[in-house]
């Protein structure tokens, strides 16, 4: 990642006063460049921060709207993706600056200003499908049931256990032996 590139996306977080601060956004493809992804370099998405802080604590709520340029996993073919997340993520106040857990953050009272490029990108991952298949492939999409496995609770009956089990089990042969006699 680039960081000096990146400045355009610090927040001054030292002199917030209490309460709900906005901050906009534009994420376009020079931003996408500073990260080593390779299946997202293009798009063009409008971000907005909401800092809601407290004493103790900052919530950052990120909300993501644009869209994203992909490569179609079946056909290789580019495609416009649309991106329309929102995102939590909890800056704690500390004694250190150190990542407690995926959504929480603690940093230090002095801490002057914090970059959400970071942050912004992961998201912006996060938000993407595993399988990227261009728009006119959406409702096959939905049609892979060979690859699907389905259990329902409601279908399993107890009975219908017990008689397979009865039918598999090595006395099952003798039972059957005994009953023709």
């Amino acid at each position: 990642m680039k960081s000096d590139e990146l400045t355009t996306y610090n927040i001054p977080i030292f002199h917030l006063i209490d309460g709900i601060s906005h901050y906009n956004f534009e994420i376009a493809s020079d931003f996408f460049a500073n990260f080593d992804y390779n299946d997202l370099k293009k798009g063009n998405v409008k971000l907005q921060v909401t800092l809601d802080k407290n004493e103790h604590l900052i919530v950052a709520t990120f909300a993501f709207d644009g869209f994203v340029e992909l490569i179609c996993d079946r056909t290789l073919e580019i495609f416009d993706y649309p991106i329309a997340i929102e995102n939590e993520l909890l800056l704690r106040y500390g004694d250190s600056e150190e990542e407690l857990a995926d959504d929480t953050i603690q940093i230090m009272k002095t801490t002057e200003h914090i970059n959400i490029a970071h942050w912004a990108y992961e998201f912006i991952v996060l938000g993407l499908p595993l399988k990227k298949l261009h728009p006119r492939f959406k409702d096959e999409e939905d049609d892979d049931s060979e690859f699907r496995l389905i259990y329902s609770s409601d279908d399993f009956v107890e009975e219908d256990l017990e008689e397979e089990e009865n039918k598999n089990s090595p006395w099952s042969i003798l039972n059957k032996l005994k009953k023709k006699k």
